[in-house]
């Protein structure tokens, strides 16, 4: 059988009338037709009735779509006619079938307001948080249903035609309340049982909790040591047994099935790159072991070298060497704990430096925004130059910090709040050369804005002050700004009141730094490395001063730049142009600055 399907040649113009209330620019997806391409008169009527049901979905429940071919231009042209009709509004919103929680509380967690336009993917979210809630809560078998009953719009006079008002009803039917019963593990082959029943928090006899099962498959992610992994529940009776055939009714037990797919847990990685301004060399490497001793443990050694570029590189370089164990998820509110021995060797024309020490802390997720985290840092300082006399120092620090984090992506964010208050105290009862105080306050900001441009702020605000034995803070726990990741467009660490005569880098008691952002989405590349192209213009800010100086924003500094992100499997690398605008010296034609990862 021969089917022959009627065509229509190609449109020059698509042209939508009628449509008062959603611009032709929104429309013009949805009817799914371009111009200058075959199409057919099948393929019109589905455009048309794609239209009416969007319509639908925005609350003009009347609305209705046709085509015609415009023959009266010169250009071929279709034009798509829109019958909106009125729009309805949401006269009543209701909770029903609620037998645990008060229908008003429910009512305000869907955010739905009488009066508002009847737009049904709203509507839609609305009811998944509605059952999201009562799933955090333990109702694994909690359903909703929407349910509207139109209330037509009545003749006032004339013509006109009173607002379609709807009635809304959420009927929820809750269920049992459900609990953890068995955790069962599939593919793993090196990885043992109790450490990836350990990553996953979930416990037997605990309330059901859907969030729980998300927080368990980051942390198994987190890990690093799984490439794939994937969370099943089950209900207890959903095998065909003498018990659930008895009972006849839902359990209140639920089975939980990961399966994984693991990784290799030892890695080794070397590196080779270039620093500028100032030109340097960069030499790296690093091993890890994910997984020491079966036990989750993950061990890592890293070391660089970075040599100056020139013949001076055998006397002026930097070298250090780091070591990481961490031991995640450890005693019954899942601790982690991890301990940071370093080591660090700088030798330049008029400084030789040797820094030792070793950060401990201890750090718990209270929910899967929320982290808190206490931190001991034993730092010493060994420093001879040819400008001051040497320095032998030890600070023995305490701090502790508390992070709020909704980014929705680490790497390229594009929506979320981040805050992190930190607070620490040297000295004192703990011991050590130096006795401060320092406080630091960080928060960041992502919002979408058109077309997929992601408008990303941060400011960081940081004040240290010296106490008992110690009239100042050395330059090593003060300050710095200026450089690839604080202000660009300025030299690394030249803003600030004071100069260290050895390096000539800039110092202070006070800092303020201010970024902003304007990031375009990225364009695919199709690459198995590169995987996207964006670009972004930025405006940086920043001061550092003394204490005891009373004027502040008459120091500010300001950059504008620019520059472009390649989109990696590492992460983005961005290369950017700043150039400073406050008091710009003579000849200063910009930075260009080189670095992977976002600059946050």
């Amino acid at each position: 059988m021969l089917v022959i399907a009627a065509t229509t040649p190609g449109f020059n113009r698509i042209r939508f009338e009628g449509n008062r209330h959603i611009s032709s620019r929104t429309l013009s997806p949805v009817a799914m037709v371009k111009t200058k391409v075959l199409v057919s008169e099948s393929e019109l009527n589905r455009g048309a009735t794609e239209l009416a049901r969007f319509y639908h979905e925005q609350g003009f429940l009347d609305a209705e779509a046709t085509w015609r071919k415009d023959s009266t231009t010169k250009t071929k042209t279709l034009v798509f006619l829109v019958h909106e009709g009125e729009r309805a509004r949401i006269r009543t919103v209701e909770v029903t079938g609620n037998r645990t929680y008060p229908g008003s509380d429910l009512v305000y967690l869907i955010d739905v307001r009488r009066n508002d336009f009847l737009i049904l993917p709203e509507l839609n979210a609305a009811r998944t948080r509605l059952l999201d809630f009562y799933r955090n809560q333990g109702f694994y078998f909690a359903r909703c249903t929407l349910l509207t009953v139109r209330e037509p719009g009545a003749p006032s006079g004339g013509a006109a035609v009173a607002p379609i008002q709807v009635d809304l009803e959420f009927r929820v039917t809750e269920g049992p309340v459900c609990y953890f019963r068995h955790l069962q593990v599939r593919g793993n082959r090196q990885i043992r049982r109790t450490l990836i029943r350990r990553y996953t928090g979930i416990r037997h006899g605990a309330r059901f909790s859907q969030n729980q099962l998300v927080t368990a498959q980051h942390r198994l992610y987190g890990s690093r040591l799984f490439e794939r992994v994937y969370l099943t529940v089950m209900p207890a009776d959903s095998a065909d047994t003498l018990t659930a055939h008895i009972l006849q009714r839902k359990t209140d037990s639920l089975d939980v099935r990961v399966d994984v797919s693991e990784l290799s847990p030892r890695s080794v990685g070397f590196g080779v790159g270039l620093q500028l301004p100032p030109w340097r060399g960069l030499l790296s490497a690093e091993w890890e072991h994910l997984n020491v001793a079966g036990e989750g443990h993950d061990f890592r050694i890293a070391g660089d070298y970075s040599p100056v570029a020139g013949r001076e590189f055998l006397h002026d370089y930097l070298a250090d060497i780091d070591l990481t164990y961490r031991i995640p998820y450890v005693t019954r509110w899942a601790i982690n704990f991890a301990t940071h021995p370093y080591g660090k060797w700088t030798a330049q024309k008029q400084l030789r430096q040797l820094e030792l020490g070793a950060e401990t802390g201890m750090s718990h997720d209270f929910s899967s925004t929320v982290t808190a985290s206490l931190l001991n840092r034993l730092h010493r300082v060994v420093r001879y130059d040819t400008v001051v006399a040497p320095v032998s120092a030890i600070t023995n620090l305490l701090g502790a910090s508390l992070t709020w984090d909704t980014r929705n992506d680490l790497f390229n964010t594009a929506s979320g709040f981040y805050l992190a208050p930190t607070l620490e105290f040297a000295g004192g009862i703990l011991g050590g050369s130096n006795s401060f105080y320092r406080a630091r306050l960080e928060t960041r900001l992502f919002r979408r804005l058109f077309f997929g441009h992601i408008l990303a702020l941060r400011a960081i605000g940081g004040y240290v002050l010296p106490y008992g034995h110690s009239n100042y803070v050395p330059e090593y726990e003060e300050f710095y700004l200026g450089g690839t990741n604080s202000v660009r467009g300025y030299n690394e660490k030249s803003i600030g009141p004071v100069i260290d005569p050895a390096d000539s880098s800039r110092y202070g008691d006070v800092m303020l730094n201010t970024n902003v952002e304007l990031r375009s989405p990225f364009l695919l590349l199709h690459n198995s490395v590169a995987k996207g192209l964006g670009a972004v213009i930025f405006q940086d800010g920043g001061l550092v001063r003394s204490r005891t100086d009373v004027s502040i924003w008459n120091r500010y500094q300001l950059a504008v730049g620019a520059g472009i992100r390649l989109n990696t499997v590492i992460g983005p690398i961005r290369l950017d142009y700043g150039r400073r605008l406050t008091d710009p010296p003579k000849g200063d034609w910009g930075k260009i600055h080189f670095a992977i990862l976002n600059l946050f």
